[in-house]
């Protein structure tokens, strides 16, 4: 008896440390609900299936670095789906941070910053960012690259929240001090005013000079590290997302 119908398709190449991760996390996962419940998982490489032979309609779920899984979502006619970043209604949780800035990298070009600024592009899936001292140059003059700005301020710990149907099932620090704890009644703040949130996601806290908790970003739960997260929770978090989103497509 298998736990998913679906096939988890993974790279064959676990170089990467997100693919390296993944391969772990989903063959832990297949050991213990063996053990447990005799269940299975049912696990291929990218080159155990011919991606030409998959119909549209296949079951199923991609997991691994943002290529591998944006490869599969071409495939099977899925829209890449846009970064969470910042949603719009957790804005309020940025603090010392805000207020935010969107738009093309151009139309926030300014010759000189007037204070230390978090830059990041957001036209992609883990878009690169980057600390834009004050006095320096904000994005590119011909640059039409969706970025978004921040203020920048020190964050002295970071935290991934895990979130599964709005309810946390992991908290994992990757940054900073792991004795900095966030503030839980925050993130239970964020996660309730997050009404359109998917039904899996992660997200990024920080805990700033003064002990508050503020946002730091979201994302949808693929390509994402686990820093931590029980395998059989990022398992069915993978599972959870994928179908979420298929579903929200109009994939079947």
């Amino acid at each position: 008896m298998s736990r998913y119908n679906e096939t988890f398709v993974i790279e064959d190449d676990d170089t990467s440390i997100i693919a390296r991760e993944t391969r772990n996390a989903l063959l832990n996962s297949a050991e213990y609900w063996e053990w447990y419940s005799r269940e299975a998982l049912n696990i291929r490489t990218i080159g155990e299936l011919n991606a030409g032979a998959i119909p549209k309609s296949s079951n199923i779920i991609a997991v691994g670095t943002i290529d591998h899984v944006e490869y599969w979502m071409k495939h099977m006619k899925i829209p890449i789906p846009a970064p969470l970043d910042i949603p719009v209604e957790l804005e309020a949780f940025l603090g010392e941070r805000g207020p935010c800035q969107r738009g093309p990298s151009s139309d926030l070009y300014a010759e000189k910053s007037a204070v230390d600024i978090h830059y990041k592009d957001i036209s992609m899936s883990k878009g690169a960012s980057r600390m834009v001292e004050r006095g320096e140059i904000i994005g590119g003059k011909n640059d039409r690259s969706l970025c978004r700005i921040t203020k920048w301020v020190e964050m002295i710990s970071e935290w991934r929240v895990f979130v599964k149907n709005n309810k946390v099932i992991g908290v994992c620090n990757y940054r900073g001090d792991p004795l900095m704890f966030p503030n839980s009644g925050t993130i239970a703040e964020m996660i309730s005013a997050y009404t359109l949130a998917p039904a899996a996601y992660t997200l990024d806290v920080a805990v700033i000079m003064d002990g508050k908790t503020i946002i730091v970003e979201c994302h949808n739960f693929y390509a994402c590290g686990l820093y931590g997260l029980c395998f059989t929770d990022a398992v069915d978090m993978w599972y959870r997302w994928w179908k979420y989103y298929t579903s929200k497509c109009g994939v079947l």
